[in-house]
C-alpha cells in the first residue's frame, strides 16, 4: 500500500473515531465550532491513540490518545498532525513532510501581493491549537526548517506578517532578517517598527 493511501487510511479511522463529546471538548477548549464542524465534515480532524518518538514522528496504536489535524499542501493530504489537548506546545508529525498549517492563506496572501493588494497581512500562530482557536485562519508553522523560512521569506516585502505576541514577533524577526522580506509585528504593533530589510 502507498504511504498516501496509508495516510489517507489513517485520517478516515481518526475522523471516525471523533464524535459529538469530542468536538464539544474542543469547542469547551475555545476552538470555534464552525471549525470543529467544517474540518469533521472534510474528515480533517479526529483522534487516535499514538506514541510519540523521539524524532517528532508518532506511530498509530500507542497509549495516549492524541487530536489528529489533516496537513495538506494544495488540497493534498501530505502528513498527520496529533497534538495534545493537555499540552499545547507538543504535536508531532506522522511522517514528517508536513511543514506547516493553513497552506492556502499563505498561498492568498503570496498571489495577493503579487496583484499589487496593499496592506496584505498573514496571521501567524504559536501552536496548531492557537492556529485552531483563531479559526484555522492563518498560518502555523509545525516545522521550522529552511523551507518553512524560505516560504516565509518568499512573501516579500508586501506582506506583514502578524503575530500573537511581541515575543514572538521579535524571534521571528531574528530568523527571517539574513534575506528576510516580510514584516513582522505582534497583534496590535505598528508594521514600521518591525519592518525586516
Amino acid at each position: 500500500m502507498s504511504r498516501f493511501v496509508e495516510l489517507q487510511a489513517e485520517m478516515a479511522a481518526a475522523a471516525l473515531a471523533m464524535k459529538l463529546p469530542a468536538l464539544q471538548h474542543l469547542a469547551a477548549l475555545g476552538v470555534p465550532l464552525e471549525i470543529c464542524g467544517r474540518l469533521h465534515g472534510a474528515g480533517d480532524i479526529g483522534l487516535a491513540r499514538v506514541s510519540v518518538g523521539k524524532g517528532g514522528l508518532w506511530d498509530p496504536e500507542g497509549a495516549e490518545q492524541r487530536l489528529i489535524l489533516a496537513v495538506r499542501l494544495h488540497g493534498v493530504l501530505i502528513d498527520l498532525l496529533a497534538l495534545s489537548s493537555s499540552d499545547r506546545d507538543s504535536w508531532a508529525l506522522r511522517t514528517g513532510v508536513g511543514s506547516l498549517l493553513g497552506q492556502e492563506a499563505l498561498d492568498e496572501a503570496f498571489w495577493a501581493a503579487r496583484f499589487g493588494i496593499g496592506g496584505v497581512t498573514l496571521a501567524l500562530h504559536a501552536t496548531p491549537f492557537d492556529w485552531l482557536m483563531a479559526g484555522a485562519a492563518g498560518v502555523c508553522v509545525l516545522d521550522w526548517d529552511a523551507a518553512a523560512l524560505g516560504e516565509l521569506r518568499g512573501l516579500g516585502r508586501e506582506v506583514t506578517l502578524v503575530t500573537d505576541s511581541e515575543e514572538a514577533a521579535a524571534r521571528l524577526h531574528d530568523l527571517l532578517r539574513w534575506g528576510g522580506l516580510p514584516r513582522v509585528v505582534a497583534r496590535g504593533g505598528c508594521a514600521q517598527e518591525r519592518r525586516v530589510a
